[in-house]
């Protein structure tokens, strides 16, 4: 295991659901470029596209990464979820969900995992001496995992 995962409870409202009709390239753009803003390293995990008789599913999902230090990353990912997805002029029309997860991630490079010893200064050191760091960065992951979905929100005509 690399690092130690910390996992942000982001609660019902990183879920968005809707139904109706979008603007799927300026949904993707907008939301990629507000994460390349943040410094994120964004990859494509998985693209899919199905033809189905009601219209495409399409699947996309996206891992962002942010370095911090040498000792904490933020991992977050983002599930687009698209079902009976039908294009009309420049939108599409249909289902989409949209998942946002967070993960805080300390010792990231496993310097504290080489020993015992090591492994249990590594527990000291992120419950007691940075505790307090730990919880501020999961405030501001937080903070700007919010920020993407309030952009996804709008995007997709649901207002914050």
């Amino acid at each position: 295991m690399i690092g130690n995962k910390i996992k942000l409870n982001l609660g019902k409202g990183f879920r968005l659901k809707k139904e109706g009709t979008f603007n799927l390239d300026k949904l993707l753009k907008e939301v990629m470029a507000l994460a390349k803003k943040r410094k994120y390293l964004v990859q494509i995990k998985d693209h899919t596209d199905k033809s189905e008789k009601a219209g495409h599913d399409i699947i996309i999902v996206w891992t962002l990464e942010k370095n911090i230090n040498e000792y904490i990353k933020y991992e977050s990912k983002i599930e687009f979820l698209l079902r009976r997805i039908n294009k009309t002029e420049s939108n599409v029309a249909g289902s989409n969900q949209i998942t946002f997860t967070a993960d805080l991630i300390t010792d990231y490079n496993s310097k504290l995992k080489h020993t015992k010893f090591l492994k249990v200064f590594g527990e000291i050191y992120n419950t007691f001496i940075i505790r307090n760091k730990i919880e501020k960065h999961k405030k501001k992951l937080l903070a700007e995992l919010t920020e993407l979905r309030d952009l996804a929100k709008l995007n997709i005509d649901m207002h914050t």
